[in-house]
């Protein structure tokens, strides 16, 4: 149900549906957490929102439909807090598709802050941080040939970090 959820959330052009439909993409993994909790069985599945560390996905995705930057920033604040813990998990796992996917996550909220920072410095701080996530993220996925598809998902990630960083450098010349 999650996972059928959270693609479906991306079709609706509402905000507010959007939103109502992640909040219960989010209820679907914390019940299926509770579900599998007796059973120690952790998912290989994370598509969407992985359910041993949904809340980085979760709070990126409510800051990219914020239109205040303000808050936009509070939830990808929120977001990079949970990042390690639940990258943590994901290599507690050793599934290699959870692992690359989590590093992805983590380096896409390190690259959404750094594209609202208005400070050169913390922008390249963080587009730096972003790019070993990144980079560990298409190592992984072509080590463990998760499919081209993901494989290219995760080389662009990590061409747009590069770009960012890139644009800095210029700037300051």
């Amino acid at each position: 149900l999650a996972y059928h959820t959270g693609w479906s959330t991306r079709t609706y052009d509402d905000r507010d549906e959007r939103l109502e439909h992640g909040k219960k993409e989010l209820e679907y993994i914390e019940e299926a957490r509770r579900q599998f909790c007796p059973i120690s069985f952790i998912s290989p599945r994370c598509a969407t929102l992985w359910a041993e560390g949904p809340y980085t996905s979760y709070y990126r995705n409510l800051a990219r439909t914020e239109t205040d930057l303000s808050k936009r920033r509070e939830f990808l604040e929120k977001a990079l807090r949970v990042a390690p813990e639940e990258l943590k998990r994901a290599e507690s796992s050793g599934y290699p598709d959870v692992i690359g996917a989590q590093h992805h996550r983590y380096g896409s909220v390190l690259t959404d802050l750094a594209q609202i920072a208005t400070n050169s410095e913390e922008k390249r701080g963080l587009l730096e941080k972003a790019l070993v996530h990144m980079d560990e993220t298409c190592r992984i996925s072509e080590q463990a040939e998760l499919g081209s598809w993901n494989v290219n998902l995760m080389r662009t990630a990590r061409a747009v970090a590069k770009s960012d960083l890139a644009g800095i450098a210029e700037d300051h010349e």
